[in-house]
């Protein structure tokens, strides 16, 4: 039997890839030809038999699986953690996941020993609501009762709070009467119920308002920065955009203004810690500055693309576009109708958009052209010719031949590609899991 899954799991593999270049996933979704899925590990070995008519990708070392609307989780062993019974399963968090029946919670653990245990809530026979667990604690509650629990399922609080909000750090939100204040593991006020609204922002920090009045303090409930801006907004790492008299600046952690409110507009810009979008006072344009109010690009283009490995496409008013780096330099003129995400060495270009070829970070073209590539991920880009995808590299290598009617860029080593009505998983080196070449007509 061994032998007769192997004869089926077709090895594609050009000469210069390495079996030993990635790491590939412990489990892969596999398709039988029963139209039901499974897990495979690298070699083509059944690990799960196909069973269900969904299997997810493990992520972070679990995957939901799917039976009709039901869902469950299984772990990078093969192990069902979670029946699949419920109707929704949270992401996990702290080694524990939410599931919902339709009904009521239940609380699981899915690492150490106690893997796929449901979590007992020592005095709560029924959870009618439950959050995932934040700092060491989780938000569930027993009828309108807010209670917070530690991991071995022993209740640290029960509040008489009408709003009881999950812990940040040491410290909660609470609300009664229209107004919030912050509690500790205790059930002690670190503040007044004083404030109109106050935001859990994570690290330990949280904004709050009186009125339109905004201020930032943290899990002690210690003022870091007293009501004094139109909005504070949470941007990348340890910066916080903040608005004054219509203008926007930036400030850190700790308060202190990076530089005043003196921008019309400021945006985080995907991919970069250290670089924001600013727009125009009268006009819908854009430009870059860094995090110190440097201006790298002078607020006039149309739009401007998240940066993937240093580099970003940017349009201009004409609706061309061009390629730049992290310091504003261009490293294409403003010529091409689209421009793809870069992916490691290149980012897909067309100029007419029946062509589409790949520009370097210098600036250069492949001089080889196919009707389509699409979003590169991991070194390589699906791409079209005949009427077939496959992959391509960088250099315009061809690494998995063209064969398939639709493919998806891969993440960690694998993508799920189709062939006329059937979709399965491929790994980086082309290998195919699944049957599917059982089937005469696919072949």
């Amino acid at each position: 039997m061994k032998i007769l899954k192997l004869l089926f799991f077709t090895l594609i593999c050009t000469a210069h890839l390495s079996l030993n270049a990635q790491k590939l996933p412990a489990l892969i979704p596999y398709h039988d030809l029963n139209e039901v899925w499974g897990y495979a590990d690298s070699t083509g070995k059944i690990k799960v038999k196909p069973k269900y008519d969904k299997a997810e990708a493990l992520n972070k070392g679990f995957a939901k699986v799917k039976l009709g609307d039901k869902v469950g989780l299984i772990n990078e062993a093969g192990k069902e953690l979670i029946p699949v019974n419920y109707e929704t399963i949270d992401d996990i968090s702290e080694g524990f996941v939410v599931a919902y029946t339709g009904n009521d919670y239940h609380i699981f653990s899915v690492v150490g020993k106690n893997a796929g245990t449901r979590l007992e809530v020592k005095g709560v026979k029924t959870l009618n609501y439950a959050e995932s667990f934040s700092s060491g604690l989780a938000l569930v509650k027993e009828d309108s009762t807010a209670i917070y629990i530690n991991k071995e399922g022993k209740i640290i609080l029960k509040t008489k709070y009408v709003r009881a909000l999950s812990f940040n750090g040491a410290a909660a939100i609470v609300g009664t009467g229209g107004k919030d204040a912050l509690i500790d593991v205790k059930g002690k006020l670190l503040t007044d119920f004083t404030y109109d609204q106050i935001y859990s922002q994570g690290r330990g920090l949280f904004k709050m308002r009186i009125g339109y009045v905004w201020g930032l303090m943290n899990d002690k409930g210690k003022v870091i920065k007293e009501l004094y801006y139109q909005d504070i907004v949470q941007s990348n790492g340890n910066l916080w955009i903040v608005k004054q008299s219509g203008m926007f600046g930036l400030m850190n952690d700790q308060g202190k203004e990076i530089f005043k409110p003196k921008f019309y507009s400021i945006n985080v810009i995907a991919g970069r810690d250290n670089l924001f979008e600013i727009k125009d006072r009268y006009q819908d344009v854009y430009g870059i500055i860094d995090s110190k109010g440097n201006q790298l690009l002078a607020p006039k283009y149309k739009d401007i693309g998240a940066f993937n490995d240093h580099y970003a496409w940017i349009q201009d008013d004409l609706d061309r576009f061009a390629l730049i780096d992290t310091t504003g330099n261009f490293v294409t003129v403003f010529k091409y109708q689209a421009v793809l995400p870069y992916n490691k060495t290149a980012a897909p270009a067309s100029i007419d958009r029946t062509e589409w070829m790949l520009v370097d970070a210098k600036g250069l073209e492949s001089e080889k052209q196919v009707f389509w590539i699409g979003e590169g991920k991991e070194g390589s880009f699906p791409a079209m010719t005949g009427g077939k995808v496959g992959y391509v590299d960088g250099k315009f290598e061809t690494v998995i031949p063209y064969q398939f009617i639709d493919a998806n860029p891969f993440k960690n080593g694998i993508a799920q590609v189709g062939l006329k009505q059937f979709n399965f998983y491929i790994d980086k080196y082309g290998r195919k899991y699944t049957d599917i070449d059982k089937i005469k007509a696919y072949k």
